[in-house]
């Protein structure tokens, strides 16, 4: 082990050896680079620490173990091994071996999450059926009482208000329910989506003011910047919208009264970046992984398809969206590329 571990430089593959004290004893290139850390240093606070940690206390080689490192930076997975070595009573060794698996491990994530995604498409085809039929029965049925309410409404006022209040709140849910509906069909089958070419100054002013009024109406301050020059963007206005709203109203939520949204828009060489910050609480390291992911929520009157529907909206006009936290709250990109 001692001379592979002296050879060993490869990028993809980190080899250390540790005390009982986690005192980096003999390490590879790779894992010095990796790790920022040399002969005669505590192995920094990390996946591996944790993991070497335990298999000292129970005195058992790790095999096969795959771990999620996010102490050295960006995200990565490894498949650890590790072997123990005590010679000649000298003291308690463990040689750990680590092989870099991101490239395989998201490959199959990729194909795990293609595959959640066609089991939606399948179900959304048999629930939609279900649930839209009698959903159209229903607004159809509001809107001819609303009809006939406002032909009574003159014989017996305060009644007929009464009851179109209920009629409005009945049809309002039923609006909600069919929204649901859409975005369920539309995670699990390709969206129909005409994209229009349409100047950034043109979106900005039919979609800003409703931002900045709902955010004035609920005592938040707001702060925006703007370009200073004007491209165009091939966009679907009305689902663009919709990402907007939804990721504003995630932000609304992620923060208290007094709160503050800023949201700043820049043209970098080919693209526009709309760049959406709250001064919330932030998406915990944990969640963020997940957040875009179909059924995933912390709400209990969410069902969990905000997130992956703008994500799949913002792929489908052939552009990304981000999300970062940041010392004070969230900061969501959503980038796409200008015509040339």
């Amino acid at each position: 082990m001692d001379s592979f571990l002296s050879h060993s430089t490869g990028i993809n593959l980190s080899i250390v050896t540790i005390n009982s004290q986690k005192v980096i004893l003999a390490a590879n290139e790779s894992f010095k680079n990796q790790y920022k850390a040399r002969e005669g240093d505590v192995l920094p606070d990390s996946k591996l620490s944790e993991t070497a940690e335990v298999a000292f206390m129970h005195r058992e080689a790790i095999s096969g173990l795959v771990i999620p490192e996010t102490g050295i930076g960006e995200l990565a997975y490894y498949l650890i091994c590790s072997e123990f070595s005590n010679d000649q009573g000298s003291e308690l060794r463990q040689t750990v071996i680590l092989f870099n698996i991101t490239k395989l491990y998201r490959h199959w994530e990729t194909k795990l999450e293609e595959g959640t995604l066609e089991t939606i498409g399948e179900m959304a085809a048999g629930v939609a059926d279900i649930i839209l039929n009698p959903l159209a029965v229903i607004n159809g049925t509001l809107q001819m009482i609303e009809q006939k309410m406002n032909e009574l409404i003159l014989l017996c006022p305060v009644t007929a208000h009464s009851i179109m209040n209920s009629l409005s709140l009945a049809k309002h849910e039923a609006d909600r329910i069919n929204n649901h509906i859409q975005r369920f069909l539309q995670l699990g089958k390709p969206i129909e989506m005409l994209l229009t070419p349409e100047l950034l100054s043109s979106v900005l002013r039919q979609i800003m003011p409703e931002i900045q009024q709902e955010t004035l109406q609920r005592s938040f301050y707001f702060d925006c910047e703007l370009p200073n020059r004007d491209v165009e963007v091939l966009i679907h206005l009305p689902y663009l919208k919709e990402v907007f709203q939804e990721i504003i109203r995630n932000s609304f939520e992620a923060m208290t009264e007094g709160g503050k949204l800023k949201i700043s828009v820049e043209i970098k060489n080919d693209e526009v970046v709309f760049k959406i910050m709250d001064f919330g609480q932030g998406i915990p390291k944990d969640i963020k992984k997940q957040a875009r992911r179909p059924f995933f929520t912390t709400k209990e009157s969410s069902i969990g398809l905000g997130l992956s529907f703008c994500d799949v909206i913002v792929n489908k006009m052939g552009g990304r969206m981000d999300i970062r936290n940041f010392d004070q709250g969230t900061e969501v990109d959503i980038t796409l590329p200008t015509i040339r």
